[in-house]
């Protein structure tokens, strides 16, 4: 499956480059998960969790010192904690958003430059991998788009959308995860805070209301301590957390160049390709050129 990242043409060459030792590569920054587009996404899993953790530990007997629910009752300090950027000595995480839509008017007018832009595809297989593996421990998936209806049937045990939070709850609090938090923080009730601030994260990140659902998004959620944070400065001043991410060049299976984009775009995109000598993968990417009718 091909996924795409819609960005300013000028970020091409940054992405599609050349890494320290010469060899062809993708170089992504991946940004704090507290810069989401949607301010509310960053406290939805409190609107998730909030309605059936309760239920989920008193099914499964969890110990009182153990329990999650009992954090949440601070909804306001976990809202304020969610949308900080207070660093984080442990891992925090950090998204890097793509799109299942090839050639989108929304998608090329919200982050395509106004379709002066261009829509990278990514093999969605090579980029879960990295997102999943041993370095990382993050996780990967497509968005759910949460309506009134599905977050009713957060009180029916029976519903799926139930049962899928009970599993990644289990999952998030085995005793693999609980050793892991334990080692870094050696302390109990700062494991606790830290599972259910990864569960937060998690819910708040591949969860978005249905007014997102035309973005057809898959996100990618990589864990980073602090020693592989860099920063840049924005227009604002503001100093912005984000980690770099490499991808082996075979990741790239096509550019989208964007409606409104002038007449060499092809030939540059083109021009960068064969430099890094693209055309000599056994499945090279391709270029084309969008067919929206935004001008």
């Amino acid at each position: 499956m091909i996924v795409y990242h819609y960005t300013n043409i000028d970020n091409l060459e940054n992405i599609v480059t050349k890494n320290d030792n010469g060899t062809p590569v993708l170089k992504l920054h991946v940004t704090n998960c507290k810069l989401l587009n949607d301010q509310y996404e960053n406290t939805f899993g409190l609107t998730i969790l909030g309605k059936c953790l309760p239920k989920i530990e008193e099914e499964l007997n969890v110990p009182f010192k153990n329990r999650l629910s009992l954090l949440l009752k601070n909804k306001a300090g976990w809202e304020k904690r969610m949308k900080s950027f207070t660093p984080n000595i442990g891992r925090d995480f950090y998204v890097f958003s793509t799109s299942k839509e090839r050639d989108s008017l929304i998608m090329w007018s919200t982050y395509g430059n106004k379709g002066d832009g261009v829509a990278i595809g990514l093999d969605w297989d090579i980029l879960r991998q990295h997102a999943e593996n041993e370095e990382y421990q993050g996780f990967s998936d497509k968005c759910t788009y949460w309506t009134k209806d599905m977050l009713d049937k957060l009180f029916d045990p029976s519903s799926n959308i139930y049962k899928r939070i009970k599993a990644k709850y289990r999952e998030m609090t085995s005793s693999k995860m609980r050793s892991m938090f334990l080692e870094l923080y050696k302390c109990e009730d700062e494991v606790n805070e830290n599972i259910l601030r990864c569960l937060l994260s998690f819910y708040s990140t591949f969860h978005k209301t249905e007014e997102w659902e035309n973005e057809r998004e898959y996100r990618c959620m990589f864990g980073a301590s602090m020693e592989e944070i860099l920063f840049y400065k924005n227009i604002r001043g503001n100093y912005i957390p984000y980690i770099s991410l490499e991808l082996p060049i075979t990741a790239l299976r096509e550019i989208v160049i964007g409606p409104s984009c002038g007449g060499n775009a092809n030939w540059m995109a083109l021009s960068l390709l064969v430099k890094l000598k693209t055309y000599k993968l056994p499945n090279p990417p391709s270029i084309h050129k969008s067919k929206c009718p935004l001008q």
